[in-house]
């Protein structure tokens, strides 16, 4: 892991989204219990649409470990609503079109990480299980990670994608949040 309890102190000054236009300090999101925030490439993205579809059909286990799973996006706040409804998507849900979350944390964007060989076997997956391209929905440069977060700011697992369909093993992800 490569972040510090000071980022994400940091991270956790500042704000994202909500559908609404409403800022949520993010800290508040992880003050009470654990928290995984998955940060996705952008709301149009079918591969970050099969990827939040993955994780809603995990959420009971989540919810089990009393573990907050929130999803932020980096497109307006006008797209999260279509991202909910396509994907069906029950947890939080943000934005960050500011990229500073992101920025913060490292992830990586790039013109190069678009392409790559997960990309194409992603790609083929989801648009197997019927997902399509919605448009470029926020930065399409940007890639994503994830972060599992313990209350009192405390980072216990950390990834960063490195190309587009590229994404964190959801059994690590449960594995982390115990």
């Amino acid at each position: 892991m490569n972040i510090q309890q000071q980022d994400i102190k940091e991270l956790g000054q500042l704000s994202v989204f909500d559908q609404n236009n409403q800022p949520v300090t993010l800290n508040s999101l992880w003050k009470d219990q654990k928290t995984v925030l998955v940060f996705v490439r952008h709301f149009g993205w079918l591969i970050c649409r099969r990827q939040v579809v993955d994780i809603n059909e995990q959420l009971n286990q989540f919810n089990e470990k009393n573990v907050r799973v929130v999803v932020i996006g980096n497109g307006q706040p006008n797209f999260i609503e279509g991202f909910r409804k396509d994907t069906g998507y029950q947890g939080d849900l943000y934005t960050d079109p500011s990229l500073k979350t992101y920025q913060l944390l490292n992830f990586k964007k790039s013109v190069s990480s678009l392409f790559g060989l997960k990309t194409i076997k992603t790609a083929v997956r989801a648009l197997s299980s019927g997902h399509i391209q919605k448009g470029i929905q926020g930065n399409a440069f940007q890639q994503g990670g994830v972060i599992v977060i313990h209350p009192v700011d405390n980072p216990v697992y950390m990834y960063i994608n490195s190309e587009a369909g590229d994404h964190a093993p959801l059994d690590e992800i449960l594995k982390a949040s115990e």
